[in-house]
């Protein structure tokens, strides 16, 4: 049953911040994005006004928290290659890349982050 970004947003929300045990990366509602979703190092935003399934959940806390956030974070931790902690096209190529299996579609991702 579809959930709105709204109600999706808080779920997300606790679900990261049980993960984490604090607030380290924060899901908003942004109503010019054109994706259903994109992740930053310390933000999801959900376009609002978009309907989410709990598959959608799943897949935003998963791939866009701990691939995109988790990556940009741990890089911008690493004390002696800081250009890791930056973001480029080759990066977010290899991150979308990384959740795929040979049986699964890249059609069946449900965010243009």
């Amino acid at each position: 049953m579809p959930v709105s970004a709204t109600a999706l947003s808080l779920q997300l929300q606790g679900d990261l911040d049980e993960f984490f045990g604090a607030r380290v990366i924060s899901v908003e509602l942004d109503p010019e994005l054109i994706a259903k979703a994109a992740a930053g190092a310390t933000r999801i935003r959900l376009r609002a006004g978009a309907a989410f399934t709990d598959y959608d959940r799943g897949q935003l806390f998963h791939h866009e928290a701990l691939v995109h956030s988790l990556t940009a974070l741990n890089g911008r931790e690493q004390p002696h290659m800081l250009s890791l902690g930056l973001t480029s096209p080759r990066v977010t190529a290899t991150q979308k890349a990384l959740p795929r299996s040979p049986n699964r579609s890249p059609a069946a991702s449900t965010s243009s982050a």
